[in-house]
């Protein structure tokens, strides 16, 4: 089983959606997390990884040098990239249509969204294209993997990333089916949990799997800011067992911090997500003969896999319920301590 281990990076502009401060979080809390003297950022995750001999694929948004400019966004993909990490793009369409609000507005107000399957397509396409010189203005190379923030891809943002060189997103997650802020505009016939091709191009998902219904309802992914460690040991073992050959696990660059407030002013260090990442990576370094961590971007080329119509829509699994209990006691942890 092949696991690609994603990691979000990415500033953000909080007040937007419900009127507050609108004040730019920039490199220092939302990408190193300089804080308590150490940086629990992207320099934590990637010394985690290489403690274990892993890689990750960081989907840097492109857009946030809009809010701290060129040099500034521009270091973090270097710094990831002079490690040896694979960087790819993310797009957080928002903070470009804010930093340009009153000197060259692209869409009237009322046509923002941060989803960008949701813009015209022009500035779908000059998103795409303006991201993609980014990266390779860098790193030296150019991306051939997306992530849409907030996965609000659309099948024409698949079909634009085709157009530009792309080979693979991996914006379609089933999780954000029911969430609130979150709109799958990837559409397919029935959800789908292992690679296909669409619209001209290679999807990966982030993998889900299920918890018992008498326990919690809807999908849950690898993401160990919402998944329990034994949740997803449990759900890797099961995916395993029927078949499935690719898993898509998702952190950001602050996912080790708790913030009270959206400013960032008031932050306490999240050891119970940090255990929770570190214990996944000894499971996955401990068994190499049954997982092998590699890059999107090392294995996206020449990939097989079926089209959107043939793809099996089988591949999903439910946890045990006492794994759940115990990801609920570490949420109270969460808060508590």
């Amino acid at each position: 089983m092949r696991i690609y281990i994603t990691v979000d990076v990415e500033c953000s502009l909080p007040g937007l959606r419900n009127g507050g401060e609108q004040i730019p979080v920039g490199t220092s809390e939302r990408v190193y997390g300089n804080f308590f003297g150490k940086q629990l950022g992207t320099p934590l995750i990637m010394e985690m990884l290489e403690a274990h001999g892993f890689k990750g694929t960081f989907f840097c948004d492109s857009c946030m040098r809009y809010l701290v400019g060129d040099d500034d966004a521009g270091q973090v993909l270097r710094t990831i990239a002079g490690r040896g990490h694979d960087v790819q793009l993310h797009v957080h369409p928002i903070n470009r249509l804010w930093a340009v609000r009153d000197s060259a507005p692209l869409v009237p107000r009322d046509q923002w969204n941060d989803d960008i399957g949701a813009l015209p397509l022009w500035l779908q396409d000059d998103l795409i294209q303006e991201g993609r010189r980014f990266v390779h203005d860098h790193t030296g190379r150019l991306p051939t993997v997306f992530r849409a923030g907030n996965y609000g891809a659309s099948d024409e943002t698949l079909e634009l990333l085709a157009a530009n060189g792309f080979l693979a997103d991996s914006s379609y997650n089933l999780w954000a089916l029911d969430k609130a802020g979150y709109e799958m505009r990837i559409v397919t016939p029935a959800p789908i949990n292992i690679p296909f091709r669409h619209r001209g191009i290679l999807e990966i998902p982030v993998t889900v799997f299920q918890a018992p219904a008498a326990v919690a309802d809807g999908y849950r992914f690898f993401a160990p800011e919402g998944a329990g460690y034994c949740e997803m040991q449990a759900a890797l073992q099961s995916l395993a067992a029927a078949g499935v050959q690719d898993v898509v696990v998702v952190l950001h660059s602050f996912s080790f911090i708790k913030s009270a407030d959206p400013h960032y002013r008031n932050v306490r260090f999240n050891w119970v997500v940090q255990e929770r990442f570190r214990q996944l990576l000894q499971f996955l370094a401990n068994r190499p003969d049954e997982y092998e961590v590699v890059t999107l971007g090392d294995h996206v080329e020449h990939r097989d896999a079926p089209s959107l119509g043939e793809a099996s829509t089988s591949h999903f699994v439910s946890v045990p319920a006492w794994t759940v209990g115990l990801r609920f006691a570490g949420q109270v942890a969460q808060r508590l301590i």
